[in-house]
């Protein structure tokens, strides 16, 4: 592929990526990131690793570590 094509693809993608950056939280990212104290650093990682998905009282079903730990490197 040549390089123009590549640099293209990747001024396209950070072009469409844009708009939401200046977003702040939706929906779910209010329980699951603002108000979720063990994603406000990596430093939490034992108990993201232990935990369920939601933080108390939610649903306590679910198991994400890996999503969770992502959540705590982007905050």
């Amino acid at each position: 592929m040549p390089r123009r094509a590549v640099f293209l693809v990747i001024a396209v993608a950070l072009a469409a990526s844009l708009a939401g950056l200046g977003n702040e939280f939706a929906q779910d990212d209010l329980r699951l990131i603002y108000e979720n104290v063990r994603v406000h650093g990596l430093s939490h990682w034992p108990e993201i690793l232990t935990s369920p998905y939601w933080p108390p009282p939610w649903n306590q079903e679910l198991y994400r570590p890996v999503v969770t730990l992502f959540h705590s490197l982007q905050y």
